[in-house]
């Protein structure tokens, strides 16, 4: 009987998951690409059905002779929420099992780990799931994303100089949004968020450029977490440089961080820096040329180490997209590789995916649970 509810449990996440990724398909269509016999998909989708996951959605097209039943997912059935912290910002990201982000919300909310900060979190993100219309019975979890270095085993997070914070016990967080919280690093969910919405069919580095650069290696292209961390933002681009909250000089983060721009005294906002450089205002122009010529230096240092696209995300990446033509001119200049092409892409959801990455947690689990 175990052995029975075991096996019963691995098809129902196998035709879930294939669901997930296909939203619809005929039980012909899920049982030659789960390997299950038509009697076993029968079974599996009356399974998930009971449960208000999956439902009739009518028949294919005859080709002869009975037309096919179709199968979907009920994509509204569940939802998972995300939340991105950063220094100054929290940002949510609502998922619900379409492949869709039903809705986005950022606020500007300086962070401090103490009771106040994550009381006003709580009562943000359940005004937002009621604005949303998302029922309690229905939200598999809320998932975090931190900038910095997190023990997994003793549930802290233990270096976030982004946050001026370290040893975070993230523990805690049951306490204020029950007990299905999952956390993760900002960049490594990012890039799990490339990974989940458009599959890589090569290895490729994810770098975030936020108020803190980080990144992550695309290593797998059939694993949808298949993202490893790697500290980019503090890789050493000039010897003696500028002075880094790591407590070396010349890192990475120290020249591309989004705050050399908020906090150049030019603008205190992204939007307001770029409004004036595009109006002609000359430091800023100086300051761009900058940022631009240790970016370049930097991605063009993970180039060459690893021979892969650079995929740019985070609250930077909508900004620099619009000097594509010229970051890429910039760096097939340095290129070591010949008949190189560009090779920079922009992700899909720039200062959200990391709010997205964490929503993605809750159904990860979810559907492996099922």
């Amino acid at each position: 009987m175990e052995s029975e509810r075991v096996v019963k449990a691995s098809n129902r996440q196998l035709v879930l998951r294939l669901l997930y990724n296909r939203q619809q398909l005929t039980r012909k269509e899920i049982s030659d690409a789960c390997g299950l016999s038509l009697p076993t998909v029968a079974q599996t989708i009356k399974e998930l059905e009971e449960l208000g996951l999956t439902a009739d959605a009518g028949h294919q097209a005859s080709t002869g002779g009975r037309k096919p039943s179709v199968s979907s997912i009920v994509t509204e059935s569940r939802y998972s929420l995300g939340i991105s912290v950063s220094k100054n910002d929290i940002r949510f990201a609502l998922l619900n099992l379409g492949k869709e982000i039903c809705a986005k919300a950022s606020f500007k909310v300086s962070f401090s780990d103490g009771p106040v900060y994550w009381e006003d979190l709580r009562a943000r993100a359940d005004s937002f799931l009621r604005y949303n219309h998302v029922d309690a019975s229905a939200l598999l979890g809320v998932g975090f994303s931190f900038p910095g270095i997190i023990n997994y085993r003793t549930r802290t997070l233990e270096f976030a100089p982004t946050l001026d914070a370290d040893s975070v016990r993230l523990g805690k967080l049951n306490t204020y949004f029950g007990q299905n919280v999952l956390f993760d690093n900002d960049a490594v969910l990012a890039a799990r968020t490339e990974i989940w919405f458009k599959p890589q069919k090569s290895p490729a580095v994810y770098l975030l450029l936020n108020r803190g650069v980080g990144g992550a290696l695309i290593s797998s292209t059939d694993c949808p977490f298949g993202a490893r961390a790697g500290e980019f933002g503090h890789m050493v681009i000039e010897m003696g440089g500028k002075q880094c909250r790591c407590g070396n000089r010349g890192c990475l983060e120290t020249y591309c961080s989004s705050a050399v721009l908020t906090e150049s005294g030019e603008a205190d906002s992204l939007e307001g820096f770029f409004s004036e450089l595009k109006l002609g205002n000359e430091s800023c122009a100086r300051i761009w040329e900058d940022y631009i010529a240790h970016l370049v230096t930097g991605v063009n240092n993970i180039r060459c180490i690893f021979d892969s696209d650079v995929i740019l995300g985070g609250e930077m990446s909508r900004f620099v997209e619009e000097y594509s033509d010229r970051l890429n001119d910039e760096l097939l200049k340095k290129s070591i590789f010949r008949d190189d092409q560009p090779y920079v892409r922009f992700s899909n959801y720039g200062e959200f995916d990391s709010a997205v990455g964490a929503a993605l947690l809750n159904i990860e689990r979810f559907i492996d649970s099922i």
